[in-house]
């Protein structure tokens, strides 16, 4: 079984949501771009 990954600023899964439109969908509801910074990115 494979871990998933979670964002560490919005708790999102990575693999589900695809790094673009998950830094789109964090930008939302951080209000900050700090998926900029992204561990995985």
């Amino acid at each position: 079984m494979r871990r998933r990954k979670e964002c560490p600023y919005c708790g999102k899964d990575f693999d589900s949501l695809g790094i673009a439109s998950h830094r789109a969908a964090c930008r939302e509801k951080t209000t900050a771009n700090k998926c900029s910074e992204h561990p995985y990115a």
